[in-house]
């Protein structure tokens, strides 16, 4: 399994902008968990393609990595 870890800005409208790209790339979340500051954040996701989805973010403008998780 996959995980994708994303650092996003702590303010109203990122994670939701990072959701739409992923949406309207038709990537399907099937975890999500965020650990924040008050000046950033990181945003962990387990999906169902994610070397598509770190392409996606990254095309994007978005720091995003991929790491192998287990059990």
């Amino acid at each position: 399994m996959k995980q994708i870890s994303v650092f996003i800005e702590n303010r109203q409208g990122t994670l939701t902008a990072i959701l739409q790209l992923l949406k309207k790339g038709q990537i399907q979340l099937h975890a999500i968990s965020i650990a924040d500051t008050a000046d950033y954040g990181i945003c962990r996701m387990i999906c169902d393609c994610p070397e598509k989805a770190v392409e996606i973010l990254k095309s994007s403008g978005i720091a995003a990595a991929m790491a192998e998780q287990w059990g």
